[in-house]
C-alpha cells in the first residue's frame, strides 16, 4: 500500500501497522479499537495507554501530515493506490482497476508481534485478493471475445504468481496463451503445474485441466494473426508468430512495458540492455499482444540508417508508386490509425535515431517500440531498461527455486538437450549458482544449459565463473553465438577513448563511484554517461556504477590494449588506501555511518586491493589492513579481518615501524574481540614497543587503551586502571577529546566490575557529554549501552530502559551488530525486573544469535549479567518455555529483533 507522502520505508513494528490500519479504513477508527487491536491480552486501561503512547510515537515521524486525534476516535485520511484500487471497482472502471492492483497488502509484512492485527490483515488481504482474481477471470472471459484477448495474459501470470496452486487461474491463462498462438507457452504452464502439484501434494491436475492441456496439444497452430509482420532476408514481409524457442517468463516486463505504452505521453519507447538480455523476445510479445496493426522490422541485416526507411515500408507492404520516397510510403500507409512499429536492433544505426521523430510528427497516432543496447537520444524516447530474469538467493528452497524465471529457462532449455532430468536437492545450488553468475542473462542461461548434455551443473558452474568462452554455441555463426561475440560486437560500437575507459574500469571489483572512477581511470562524467547508455554500465540509486559480471572477464582481457596493467592496479590500490585512511580518521572522531557505509559498498575494491598489494606491495596492503581495523570490528567483519591482517604482517617483512605497528594493534584488537586474548595480549604489546621507537603518541595511547582492556579481562583491575590512567593522560595531554571520552568509559568498565557504580556512573556520563559535544555517535552509543547498565544495577529501571532504547537505535544505525548484542542482553535484564520474561527471553535469543553469527565473547563486565538474566529467565519460564522464545529470538533477522527491542523496550520504560 502505497500514500500520496513521499512513500517512507514500511516498518515492522506497531508505529507503522497504525498508520496501515488507519491509512486502509479512510475513516474514523474509535479508539478502543485500536487499543483493542494492538493490545487485546491487558486491561482496557493499560491497553489505552499504550495506545496514548504509540500515537505520541507515531506523530513523532517527520514526515506524517493529516493524522486527527480526538478524545474517543483517530482518522488519517491519505491518498492511497488501494483507496485508488477499490474507487475504481466501486465505479465499474474495471481497466483502471487491473491497472492499479499492486499485489497482496502490505506485501512481507508479517506482524507476528501484534496478533490481533496479523489476524486482521489476513483476513483483508484475503478480501482484496478474492476482488482482484474475480476482476481478472471475468475480464479474460469477456475478452477471449474481441481483439483485446492478449491483454489478460500478464494479469492473469500475476495471478498465479500470487497462488500457483489456483487452478482456475491457470487454466485461463492456457486458454489465454492457446488463443494468442503461443500454445508451447501454455503447454509449458501446464507441465510445471503439474510436476509442482505431484512434487509438493502428490496429485494430478483437475481432469478439466488435463482435458484442456490435451486439446492444446493437438490443436492446430493458429493462423498468425493478420497485420504482424517481420522484414526477412529474401522474405520481406513473411508473416511470423515468435521466436523459434518458448517464451519463459517476463510477465511483469511485458505488463509494464503495456502499460507505458498505453500512457498518453508515450509514443516511443526504447527497450534497453546488454545483447542477449531478451529485448527482442519482449518486444515479440509486446508486438504479439498489440490490439490493432502491430509490425515487427529487423535492423540487425542493415548497414546504413539510409536504408532503414525502405526496411521499415518493406515490411508494412507499401507498394513503390513511382519516385515516392519510403518515408512518404510508411506515412501515408500508416494515416491516423493507432499502428504499432517495432524496430528491432537499432544500436548499430543510431545516427538514424531523427527518423523516429519524423514518423511521429507525421503519424499522429503512431506508436514505436525500439531494441537497442544504446538509448537513441532523441526527444520523443522514453527508457526501459530489460535487465536479466529473477535470481532466487542462494537459500531458496527447491520448491520454491522452480518458480524463479531465470531458473524456470535453465531447466526448459536443459529439456532440450536431456530429456527426463528432474532438479535435485543435490544440483541446486549448482543451478542456483549458475544463474548469479550470468545474472539471469537469458543468453548466458541457454548457452549453459546446453553444456548440461555432457556435464554437471557443478562442472558447468565452474567453468562459468573462470572461462567466458565456455559460454558459446557450437556450429552457430550468428552474433549469439557466445556470450564473447555479444560482447565484442557492443565493444566495436565504442569510441577509442570508451574503450580506454572502460578496459582501465575493469580494475574495479563491484561498483564504483564516478569520484575513484575518475581518479582511477580518467573517467569523465560524459564518458561515463556514454557508457550507461550503451548498456555497459548501471547507475544504481546511490550514485555507484555497476555493470554485469560477466563482463568483468572480458574487458579485463582488453586492459593490456590501452596501458600497463600493473599501474592501473597500483592507481586502484592507492586511491582505495587513500578513502580507507580517510574514512579511518572520520570513523575515530565522529563514527559516522555515512563513512560505514562507503567502506561497505566499497569491501570489493578494497579487498582487490589488498589482494594486489599482498603481491605487488607489501607494505601497501599492511598499511590498508591496519587502517580497516576499526571498519571491520564496527561492521562485524572480525574473521575476515583478522585473516588479512595474519596475511599482511607476514608479508610486510621491511614496512616502517608505525605501520606494522598499527597493523598489530588493529589484529590485536579483533583478536580480543574474538576470545583470543593470549595472541591478542602478543600482537598489543609488540605493537607498543614499535611505536614507542617510532615516538608514535597517538599510536601508543591507542595500545595502552587496548592493552587495560586484556588486563581487565583477566581481572587484573589494579593494572587495567594504570594502564587506562597512562593512556588518559596522553590523550588529555595532546588535546585529543575522543581518546579521552573512550578512556573514561573504560575506566567506568573497571569501576563496575568492582560493584563501585558511582564511581562508574560519573565515568559515563563525563565520557558521554565529551561524545556528545564531539558528535561521536559510536562514542555515544557504547557509552550509552553501559551507562544503562550500571543504572540499572542502581535501581534505575526507567533511565535504564531509555538509555538502552538510544543506544540500540544508534548502533543499529551505525550498523554495529556486535555493539547491539551486548545492547539486547542489557534490556532483557530491565525486562525480567520488570516481569516480561517472554521478551526477555526472546531479547536474550537475539544476543546470542549475532554473539555466534561474528564469533565474539561478551566483554567481562557484561558476561556475568547476561548469565544472571539467562538463569533467572529460564527459572520463572521453565527450560521448554524459555527454549522456545530465546530460538524466536535467534531466527529473528536484525531489523526484526531491533524493532522488537525498541517496541517492547518502551512498553517497558512506560510501565517503570
Amino acid at each position: 500500500m502505497r500514500t500520496g507522502t513521499d512513500e517512507p520505508e514500511f516498518g515492522s513494528d506497531k508505529r507503522w501497522y497504525l498508520l496501515a490500519f488507519l491509512a486502509y479504513a479512510g475513516t474514523w477508527v474509535r479508539r478502543d479499537r485500536l487499543a483493542a487491536l494492538f493490545w487485546p491480552d491487558v486491561s482496557t486501561e493499560a491497553s489505552r495507554d499504550r495506545l496514548r503512547q504509540l500515537l505520541r510515537r507515531v506523530r513523532a515521524f517527520e514526515w506524517l501530515s493529516g493524522l486527527e486525534v480526538e478524545r474517543a476516535r483517530v482518522r488519517w485520511i491519505v491518498d492511497t493506490d488501494l483507496r485508488a484500487f477499490r474507487d475504481a471497482l466501486d465505479q465499474g472502471d474495471w481497466g483502471q482497476a487491473l491497472e492499479l492492483y499492486q499485489g497482496p497488502l502490505l506485501d512481507g509484512v508479517t506482524a507476528d508481534d501484534a496478533p490481533e492485527f496479523a489476524g486482521w490483515l489476513e483476513l483483508e488481504r484475503a478480501t482484496l485478493h478474492n476482488r482482484w482474481r474475480a476482476l481478472v477471470l471475468d475480464a479474460a472471459a469477456r475478452w477471449r471475445t474481441d481483439a483485446s484477448r492478449r491483454t489478460a495474459i500478464p494479469f492473469l501470470a500475476a495471478l498465479l504468481r500470487v497462488d500457483a496452486l489456483d487452478e482456475e487461474a491457470l487454466r485461463a491463462y492456457m486458454t489465454a496463451l492457446s488463443d494468442a498462438g503461443q500454445r508451447l507457452r501454455a503447454l509449458d504452464a501446464y507441465r510445471g503445474f503439474a510436476e509442482y502439484l505431484r512434487e509438493e501434494l502428490g496429485l494430478d491436475p483437475a481432469l478439466a485441466t488435463q482435458r484442456l492441456a490435451a486439446s492444446i496439444r493437438e490443436a492446430e497452430p493458429p493462423a498468425s494473426s493478420p497485420g504482424r509482420h517481420v522484414a526477412e532476408p529474401g522474405d520481406a514481409a513473411a508473416t511470423v508468430v515468435g521466436p523459434g524457442d518458448a517464451f519463459v517468463g517476463r510477465d511483469v516486463e511485458l505488463l509494464e512495458v503495456m502499460a507505458m505504452l498505453a500512457s498518453p505521453g508515450c509514443r516511443m519507447l526504447s527497450l534497453v540492455g546488454l545483447g542477449g538480455v531478451g529485448k527482442t523476445r519482449i518486444a515479440w510479445q509486446v508486438c504479439d499482444a498489440w490490439e490493432g496493426e502491430a509490425h515487427f522490422v529487423r535492423l540487425d541485416g542493415l548497414s546504413s540508417a539510409a536504408d532503414i526507411p525502405a526496411a521499415i515500408a518493406e515490411t508494412l507492404g507499401c507498394t513503390s508508386r513511382g519516385s515516392e520516397e519510403p518515408l512518404d510510403r510508411i506515412v501515408d500507409h500508416v494515416g491516423d490509425e493507432g499502428v504499432l512499429l517495432v524496430l528491432d536492433d537499432y544500436e548499430h544505426l543510431t545516427e538514424g535515431a531523427g527518423l523516429t521523430s519524423k514518423l511521429l510528427g507525421r503519424c499522429p497516432a503512431l506508436s514505436i517500440l525500439v531494441t537497442s543496447r544504446e538509448r537513441l537520444g532523441v526527444p520523443e524516447e522514453w527508457i526501459y531498461d530489460v535487465t536479466g530474469l529473477k535470481v532466487p538467493s542462494s537459500d531458496v528452497p527447491l520448491a520454491l527455486a522452480r518458480g524463479f524465471d531465470a531458473v524456470r529457462l535453465f531447466l526448459t532449455r536443459v529439456e532440450q538437450v536431456r530429456d527426463g532430468y528432474e532438479l535435485t536437492e543435490a544440483d541446486l545450488p549448482h543451478v542456483l549458482r549458475i544463474c548469479q553468475l550470468v545474472q539471469g542473462l537469458p543468453l548466458g542461461l541457454e548457452l549453459a544449459a546446453a553444456w548440461m548434455r555432457s556435464a554437471t551443473p557443478e562442472a558447468i558452474a565452474e567453468e562459468v565463473a573462470s572461462n567466458l568462452d565456455f559460454l558459446r554455441r557450437r556450429n552457430v555463426s550468428d552474433r549469439h553465438q557466445s556470450i564473447r561475440a555479444v560482447f565484442e560486437s557492443s565493444w566495436r560500437m565504442l569510441t577509442h577513448e570508451e574503450q580506454r575507459v572502460y578496459a582501465t574500469l575493469s580494475v574495479f571489483r563491484g561498483g564504483f563511484t564516478r569520484d575513484a572512477a575518475n581518479a582511477v581511470a580518467q573517467a569523465s562524467t560524459p564518458i561515463l554517461a556514454a557508457l550507461v547508455d550503451k548498456s555497459l554500465l548501471q547507475l544504481q540509486g546511490d550514485a555507484r556504477y555497476e555493470r554485469h559480471p560477466l563482463l568483468y572477464q572480458y574487458v579485463r582481457e582488453k586492459l593490456v590494449q590501452y596501458e600497463d596493467e600493473d599501474a592501473a592496479c597500483r592507481r586502484h590500490a592507492r586511491y582505495f588506501v587513500s578513502v580507507a585512511e580517510d574514512a579511518g580518521s572520520k570513523l575515530r572522531t565522529t563514527g559516522g555511518v555515512a563513512d560505514l557505509d562507503a567502506l561497505e559498498a566499497d569491501h570489493e575494491n578494497l579487498r582487490e586491493a589488498l589482494r594486489w598489494g599482498m603481491t605487488h606491495d607489501p607494505v601497501l596492503a599492511l598499511r590498508l589492513a591496519g587502517t580497516l581495523g576499526r571498519f571491520w570490528e564496527i561492521r562485524g567483519h572480525l574473521l575476515e579481518g583478522c585473516g588479512w591482517l595474519d596475511a599482511s604482517l607476514d608479508g610486510a617483512g621491511d614496512a616502517p615501524p608505525e605501520v606494522e605497528a598499527r597493523a598489530l594493534d588493529a589484529y590485536g584488537r579483533l583478536l580480543y574481540l574474538r576470545g583470543d586474548r593470549e595472541a591478542a595480549t602478543s600482537r598489543i604489546q609488540a605493537a607498543l614497543a614499535r611505536l614507542h621507537d617510532a615516538e608514535d603518541a597517538h599510536g601508543v595511547s591507542s595500545a595502552l587503551n587496548h592493552l587495560g582492556a586484556l588486563a581487565m579481562e583477566a581481572s587484573d583491575f589494579a593494572r587495567a586502571g594504570a594502564l587506562y590512567q597512562e593512556a588518559l593522560t596522553s590523550y588529555r595531554a595532546r588535546g585529543d577529546q575522543t581518546g579521552v571520552g573512550y578512556v573514561l568509559n573504560n575506566l567506568g568498565e573497571v569501576a563496575r566490575l568492582q560493584q563501585d557504580y558511582v564511581r562508574a556512573e560519573g565515568l559515563y556520563r563525563e565520557g558521554l557529554v565529551l561524545h556528545r559535544a564531539l558528535g561521536n555517535q559510536r562514542g555515544i552509543a557504547i557509552t550509552l549501552g553501559n551507562l544503562g547498565s550500571v543504572v540499572h544495577r542502581q535501581g534505575n529501571a526507567e533511565e535504564a530502559a531509555t538509555l538502552f532504547l538510544e543506544s540500540i537505535a544508534l548502533k543499529h544505525h551505525l550498523g554495529d551488530q556486535i555493539g547491539l548484542s551486548y545492547c539486547f542482553a542489557g534490556l532483557a535484564g530491565v525486562l525480567c525486573d520488570d516481569g516480561a520474561y517472554s521478551e526477555a527471553a526472546r531479547l536474550l535469543g537475539a544476543a546470542e544469535g549475532l554473539i555466534r553469527t561474528h564469533s565474539v565473547e561478551l566483554d567481562a563486565a557484561d558476561r556475568a549479567d547476561y548469565a544472571a538474566c539467562v538463569a533467572w529467565c529460564r527459572t520463572q519460564m521453565g527450560d521448554d518455555a524459555f527454549a522456545a522464545a530465546a530460538e524466536e529470538g535467534r531466527a529473528m533477522e536484525v531489523g526484526a529483533a531491533v524493532a522488537t527491542a525498541l517496541e517492547v523496550g518502551e512498553d517497558a520504560r512506560r510501565r517503570t
